[in-house]
């Protein structure tokens, strides 16, 4: 793959449209026709760049139709109507580009996935796996492995690093699954590259064949489920041979060459609009996926590829509750669906301290948990000798903990809203004092001492407010 970045920063990440044209009608059943094979042009034998989709005939490699064009990419697969892959080439500023994106397959359209990339991995081969349901990713060129890709987003997760030496000969090029869902893959080889399996689990490579053909450059190649053949777009080393399509037949393990694409053209991403069974399918259906808030707030809505995932969005917050989850799966999505966040409601701490006058705990204080939004009422315990200045406390809890103190005094001795000095603060004692506001009643001089509840040496209407809010239990 030496090669490789010189084509990335020669192809220059073009944009310019090309105009597209139809792919042939398939057939249904197993290996009725020739393979249509599509893939995107790299380079060419010159080195010249190119940047743009094409299709053509296993039979006739030479003329190829024109679709669209892209930035560089050097691996793609197909699934359910669409081509998935990632871009990788850096534009005229230096920047590198690692988008992944999806093309439908009928009409060529490219869509790049918002904010999703690989990361800046090389993403050098990909392939889709009919056996368990998962795209897979042959990543990085020094250091190989195999990843898992997220449809939805792109992302990417090691699956297993391929062991690179042995039957591998110190490098792996190019991926595909076959229809046992076997890992295959061709050896980095200057003279002649073996077809490998690589095992899921270790990494180890296995040869099943020599092809005596070189993998120096950027390769591409695409397991067709129909007739158990790898169609490989080879990119030639010298000019022993021509770039062109190579078959492996893995029933009869033999290796031919089929003919030169187009002009001489080196392709990546190669890929075979078909399912396992051989079939040209209808564009994905797409599925709209909705989050709401627990108050109907939408939060995110999603077009999803049947049997692909929905990214979750951000974790929605709630005042008084902790975000617990979703009630409806949306992986594997298969229908329209409306997904609702779940909450968790929080408890906080009651705290009541009963003390004097100077703070000195009269009672065991009151310590309890209590929910959000849950209203409570505590009456004050009885104290031989002493009179609280709240009876009780009410109020409704909120989303942090809550202490609160209620003073004793001695009985007859300077109860702060005792305005008849009975011992105790009550409504009465606010009747009295609205006489005495009124001049229709008299308080004696201690009653007058603690009526001026709050501390601005005026006895008024708003002592008055305050004593009856002692006196209902409300605090202030």
């Amino acid at each position: 793959m030496k090669k490789l970045f010189a084509l990335m920063l020669a192809a220059a990440m073009l944009f310019a449209m090309l105009t597209a044209h139809a792919l042939p009608a398939g057939e249904a059943g197993r290996d009725v026709k020739p393979a249509y094979l599509e893939g995107y042009i790299v380079g060419n034998k010159n080195g010249a760049a190119f940047a743009e989709w094409i299709g053509f005939s296993a039979d006739d490699a030479e003329n190829f139709d024109i679709y669209d064009t892209m930035l560089t990419t050097y691996a793609a697969a197909y699934y359910n109507g669409y081509v998935y892959g990632y871009v990788y080439g850096y534009d005229s500023a230096g920047t590198l580009h690692t988008e992944y994106y999806r093309m439908n397959a009928s009409t060529h359209s490219v869509e790049y996935i918002e904010g999703c990339s690989s990361g800046g991995e090389l993403v050098f081969g990909m392939a889709y796996s009919y056996v368990d349901g998962v795209m897979y990713a042959l990543c990085n060129e020094n250091n190989p492995y195999i990843a898992s890709v997220d449809l939805a987003t792109g992302a990417l997760t090691r699956v297993v690093t391929i062991q690179t030496t042995g039957a591998a000969n110190l490098g792996v090029q190019t991926f595909a699954i076959d229809s046992e869902g076997r890992f295959l893959a061709l050896s980095f080889s200057a003279t002649g590259a073996k077809l490998i399996s690589i095992d899921k689990s270790t990494g180890a490579p296995t040869t099943i064949l020599s092809t005596q053909y070189d993998t120096f450059y950027a390769q591409s190649m695409v397991y067709r489920h129909a007739d158990n053949c790898i169609y490989w777009a080879h990119a030639d080393n010298n000019s022993t041979y021509n770039d062109g399509l190579v078959v492996i037949d893995l029933n009869d393990q033999s290796v031919t060459f089929k003919g030169v694409i187009g002009t001489d053209l080196e392709l990546t991403g190669l890929y075979i609009a078909e399912d396992d069974q051989g079939n040209s399918p209808a564009p994905a259906e797409e599925h709209t996926v909705t989050f709401v808030d627990w108050d109907g707030t939408v939060l995110s809505v999603q077009q999803v590829p049947h049997g692909a995932s929905a990214a979750e969005p951000d974790q929605p917050s709630r005042v008084g509750y902790s975000f617990v989850g979703w009630d409806t799966a949306f992986t594997n999505v298969q229908s329209d669906i409306t997904v609702t966040a779940l909450y968790s409601i929080n408890s906080y701490t009651l705290t009541i301290n009963y003390v004097d006058a100077d703070g000195v705990p009269v009672a065991e204080a009151y310590i309890a948990s209590v929910e959000y939004g849950a209203a409570y009422s505590v009456a004050s315990p009885d104290v031989a000798g002493y009179a609280p200045d709240a009876a009780v406390v009410v109020g409704v809890m909120g989303a942090e903990d809550i202490t609160v103190a209620v003073t004793y005094y001695e009985a007859g001795q300077g109860l702060m809203g005792d305005v008849n000095c009975d011992g105790a603060v009550d409504m009465r004692d606010v009747s009295d004092l609205n006489a005495y506001l009124v001049n229709c009643g008299t308080l004696s001089a201690d009653g007058l001492a603690v009526a001026d509840i709050n501390g601005d040496g005026v006895v008024d209407a708003y002592d008055s407010t305050l004593i009856a809010m002692l006196a209902l239990g409300i605090s202030f």
